[in-house]
């Protein structure tokens, strides 16, 4: 059976992220990447949280322009895998298999992407204040 382009993208449209804590934010993934050491797992995840506007803004500027839309979507998904922050990066993996797909189509990823970015900014907040 064939699954059709609008119910892959309602599939992923669909996904609220809140799962798990780990598909958010994967800490143990972060410490490996990090070696364990505290202040330069600050210094990535205050460095994602700073590029990650600028590529929402990237992308949002790329929607209907394929080789745009994929190189920003990529871009998102390479820096959600640095820090563990698995939701975000497979949100960010549909938007680039959908890189020939409309503006309109593209933007529903958009928000998909916001939303999780979102979660994803709020573990960092909340791990920042655990510490």
């Amino acid at each position: 059976m064939s699954v059709t382009l609008k119910e892959r993208t309602e599939t992923v449209l669909n996904f609220s992220g809140t799962s798990s804590d780990q598909s958010v934010l994967d800490l143990e993934h972060l410490a490996k990447y990090t070696l364990g050491d505290q202040a330069l797992q600050n210094e990535v995840l205050e460095l994602f949280c700073a590029h990650s506007h600028v590529q929402m803004d990237q992308l949002r500027a790329a929607a209907g322009i394929p080789v745009q839309w994929y190189a920003a979507a990529h871009g998102i998904k390479g820096s959600a895998r640095g820090v563990g922050a698995w939701a975000l990066a497979q949100a960010a993996e549909h938007a680039e298999r959908d890189m020939q797909e409309s503006a309109a189509i593209h933007m529903r990823h958009v928000e998909l992407l916001q939303e999780r970015l979102a979660a994803t900014h709020t573990a960092i907040e909340q791990r920042h204040d655990a510490d």
